[in-house]
């Protein structure tokens, strides 16, 4: 756990882990509104639908936009919080796909791994400020 400093590899770690779950919601929330590269609604079980007072195309819409809300979160000063929302929403994505069944089970394991990795950036988001890297050959 971070002791709320951290130290030029952890930093750069973070801030990778930052740009690329931000991109990646910002990038799926846009495909969702846009349709662009996917058909999002065969992605939705009719178990999940059954628990959202919307329909298929609604669902998605609010998604994409959820999902872009989440990627800024976490590009911008609210990192840990929308690494929260990330793991979360993995979460429920990999638990709609498992109410599919079998068909989706690489993708149940990719979004199971992806709201780990959402968990790691949230626990490294505690890190605020950064300390300067120790000179070479001053080992602690």
């Amino acid at each position: 756990m971070c002791s709320g400093m951290c130290h030029g590899t952890k930093c750069l770690q973070r801030w990778l882990l930052k740009l690329s779950y931000g991109a990646l919601f910002i990038a799926m929330g846009a495909d969702k509104i846009s349709n662009m590269y996917a058909l999002w609604t065969s992605f939705i079980s009719p178990t999940t639908l059954s628990m959202i007072p919307l329909d298929m195309a609604a669902v998605i819409k609010t998604a994409g936009i959820i999902e872009i809300i989440i990627g800024i979160a976490i590009i911008g000063p609210f990192a840990r919080l929308g690494a929260f929302f990330a793991m979360v929403w993995l979460s429920f994505f990999a638990y709609n796909l498992y109410t599919f069944g079998h068909p989706y089970s690489p993708m149940i394991a990719q979004n199971i791994a992806l709201a780990i990795g959402a968990l790691v950036l949230m626990l490294m988001s505690t890190c605020k400020k950064e300390l300067p890297t120790p000179p070479p050959g001053n080992v602690q």
